[in-house]
């Protein structure tokens, strides 16, 4: 698993917001494609952090950005696991650096490492699947799988918008 193996893991990174109004606020995202023996997909999205908002999907400003989760947790061998990114600093739209935290369900957060992005030009229309590709050593609940795939089987059939995300 991703975690258990300290040192830079490669991945592909893409930033989003859920609606791709431009002027709104939205939800913001990250989708992070691990690449590697851990290979796998992750979506993170605009929570909250503590035991309860940590579910619940917070509206941001166009140019406001803070805390990502996993918004349901990954199922591991260790139990359930939720994924936390925080922006290092608020200088770079979209940030390029994020601390990793993790945390069981109703259960404080730990820093695990860090996410360094180096942003391009270069869109990454591949569409993320993290109930059919999670990493590595995780899996997704069968009950989220059933209530996410919809969702994601949809999103496949449409193509990345060029103009906002980028992949690094």
């Amino acid at each position: 698993m991703l975690l258990d193996d300290p040192g830079p893991h490669r991945c592909l990174v893409r930033w989003s917001r859920a609606t791709g109004l431009h002027d709104a606020a939205d939800i913001e995202g990250l989708a992070v494609r691990l690449q590697g023996p851990a290979a796998g997909d992750v979506l993170v999205a605009s929570t909250g952090t503590g035991v309860l908002t940590r579910h619940v999907l917070t509206l941001r400003g166009r140019r406001d950005h803070g805390p990502l989760t996993t918004l349901l947790p990954l199922s591991t061998a260790r139990g359930p696991l939720l994924l936390r990114l925080d922006p290092v600093t608020d200088t770079v739209d979209p940030p390029s650096a994020y601390r990793l935290l993790v945390s069981a369900p109703g259960r404080p957060w730990h820093e695990r490492g860090r996410l360094d992005i180096t942003w391009t030009d270069l869109d990454c229309s591949r569409r993320h699947d993290p109930v059919g590709r999670p990493p590595a050593g995780t899996w997704t609940h069968p009950m989220w799988a059933r209530l996410r795939e919809p969702s994601y089987a949809a999103s496949h059939r449409v193509r990345a918008a060029p103009d906002e995300p980028r992949h690094a």
